[in-house]
């Protein structure tokens, strides 16, 4: 397998783990008492809200959003696809993606 068919490779690859989405339709986890879900935001939301109100977590979506803390209040927010989530989360298709360049690289070389 020469380098030009790795490169096809790659990008196709990159292509099916990042497909293409529909125009600002944004994410966010939405719920409350520890069960959150990924929800399309209605129209007109531009922010992920998670809001901790002495240790009581919330999430939504929200047309407006002002990150602060008050008291025993904290409010983040954000404006990328599931930014409100508590924990980091790597999709399996980027790691299938990954090792599957890697097995190829390895083999290459």
């Amino acid at each position: 397998m020469n380098k030009s068919i790795f490169f096809i490779l790659s990008i196709s690859i990159a292509l099916f783990t990042f497909p293409i989405q529909k125009a600002n339709a944004l994410k966010c986890y939405s719920g409350g008492a520890g069960v959150f879900a990924s929800i399309t935001c209605p129209e007109g939301s531009q922010f992920c809200q998670k809001m901790d109100t002495a240790g009581v977590i919330t999430k939504t979506c929200t047309s407006s959003c002002l990150s602060s803390v008050s008291g025993l209040i904290t409010t983040s927010c954000c404006s990328t696809d599931n930014c409100n989530s508590s924990t980091s989360i790597i999709s399996s298709s980027l790691i299938l993606a990954f090792s599957l360049v890697s097995a190829i690289w390895l083999k290459l070389n």
